[in-house]
């Protein structure tokens, strides 16, 4: 990634990626899972402590993932 490594995984259910990198390296890798996965499944974008969440949808951009939770 551009400015932290990036560590994740995927649950046994397929159902959740969980990862650790920085805020700008995690808002790109969420877009390019969102841009992998079929529009009509649902993807939530959040913080570990599930503070914060943004539904991704196929337009969501990096900058509005960024200034969801700056």
């Amino acid at each position: 990634m551009a400015h932290s490594h990036l560590d994740g995984s995927l649950n046994r259910r397929g159902s959740c990626i969980a990862f650790e990198a920085d805020l700008p390296d995690s808002a790109a890798f969420a877009q390019w899972c969102r841009s992998t996965i079929a529009a009509h499944e649902p993807l939530t974008f959040c913080d570990e402590g599930m503070h914060g969440n943004v539904k991704l949808e196929m337009t969501t951009t990096v900058e509005e993932l960024l200034h969801s939770f700056s």
